[in-house]
């Protein structure tokens, strides 16, 4: 398989990537809440994903970071740009999935059980989600480039 090389390029592929998915959750989210049925502020005792989901959101939220510091600690010690880029790609990816997961369980327990708190847990990492969008001057920040990659990035 051929990758692109291109840093511009491949800083595009990424804020797509983010994007798309974005959008599918949020997509996902309002389908899920247009349903005929009503929210719930109450709590059954026997609903397991009042336990589930507030851990795996946290336990996304965690991993997510931890993945993504240390994908970007390699990255910093690449030499060129594109390999620089490729590992911010795939630490990127890594993030935005760990923290997917999280999201698409608590819309899912939502439309099981449609309490509020799921819906709560789910606007909010998708907020985070959205906070994660790469641009360029977390990218220059985060990698350390030098002012002739960001120059190739401008």
């Amino acid at each position: 398989m051929q990758t692109n090389t291109n840093p511009k390029a491949m800083l595009k592929v990424i804020s797509t990537i983010h994007i798309a998915m974005l959008f599918g959750m949020l997509a996902f989210l309002i389908f899920v809440y247009l349903q005929e049925e009503g929210v719930s502020t109450q709590i059954s005792p026997t609903d397991i994903f009042v336990y589930l989901v507030p851990v795996v959101a946290l336990g996304g939220y965690f991993l997510a970071n931890y993945l993504f510091r240390k994908l970007i600690m390699k990255a910093k010690s690449e030499l060129d740009l594109p390999k620089k880029l490729g590992v911010f790609q795939r630490a990127s990816i890594v993030k935005y999935a760990c923290v997917e997961v999280p999201i698409l369980l608590a819309i899912f327990a939502f439309m099981e059980e449609r309490h509020m708190l799921y819906l709560s847990i789910a606007v909010v990492l998708m907020l985070y989600f959205y906070a994660q969008r790469p641009h360029k001057t977390k990218v220059f920040k985060l990698l350390e480039l030098r002012k002739k990659e960001i120059d190739q990035l401008q």
